[in-house]
């Protein structure tokens, strides 16, 4: 096969990746329409002549629907980085097209792991918190969140060292593994070479020993979330005293 061919082959791979993709994300918004529009009709009681047995089992499969629904699109975002990874650092020669599709298979797996290490809970995604609004329930997968990670929680630990705000894409040392964000200690770096952190030893810290640190950056995203179902329902609740007052 020439050189040309085999390029070719790979972008056609690539192309039909793209177009599934599409096919697969429509497939997935449907499913979370027609679960909305089941959810708003048992919070209205639509279904209640069906029986409470079946109205609550109703419920359960929708949530179990919208659960898969948040799986599968991190599935599809992790195929498709994989996809565009390949095919921008594609480099003929030995490669073929069985190779190319081994190699998909290894980056697939790689950025699944990369996409559910940095993300919150399947019940803390906006899709799922929106179903249980529907459902007329609140968000008791809430206190599941603390359980499994009770450092989210607690704003000190996603604060900056040297900023004392929440960290923006934070960063660690591999030598004394304090974490910064990344702006910040390497403005830091550029006056002084002792790590920020008071007691620290490291008194040589440089650039180079820098590297992302998923752990807090899920914690960021975990606390953010959870800030914003607080302010969420602190809404709802000061609009429901408004309401009482108006009646």
């Amino acid at each position: 096969m020439s050189l040309s061919q085999e390029m070719n082959s790979v972008s056609v791979l690539a192309n039909q990746f793209t177009r599934r993709e599409k096919k697969y994300r429509d497939l997935i918004e449907q499913n979370n329409a027609i679960g909305n529009s089941l959810a708003s009709r048992l919070s209205r009681g639509d279904l209640d002549l069906l029986g409470e047995e079946f109205t609550n089992e109703c419920r359960e499969k929708l949530k179990t629907i919208v659960k898969d629904n948040v799986t599968k699109e991190r599935k599809l975002k992790a195929y498709m980085n994989a996809v565009k990874s390949l095919k921008n650092n594609y480099s003929p020669g030995q490669e073929n097209k069985d190779n190319f599709q081994q190699k998909m298979e290894v980056a697939y797996v790689q950025e699944l792991e990369k996409i559910e290490r940095t993300s919150i809970l399947v019940t803390q995604e906006e899709t799922y918190l929106n179903l249980l609004e529907k459902l007329g329930e609140q968000d008791d997968e809430d206190d599941e969140l603390a359980v499994v990670n009770p450092k989210s929680s607690d704003s000190n630990d996603v604060k900056c060292p040297l900023t004392m705000a929440i960290m923006e894409d934070p960063v660690r040392s591999k030598v004394c593994k304090h974490s910064f964000s990344d702006k910040a200690i390497r403005a830091h770096l550029k006056q002084s070479r002792r790590c920020p952190v008071p007691g620290c030893v490291n008194n040589n810290m440089t650039t180079t020993e820098l590297e992302h640190d998923p752990d807090i950056e899920m914690l960021v995203r975990r606390f953010k979330k959870r800030e914003e179902i607080q302010k969420r329902k602190r809404e709802k609740s000061a609009n429901d005293i408004d309401e009482d007052d108006y009646e």
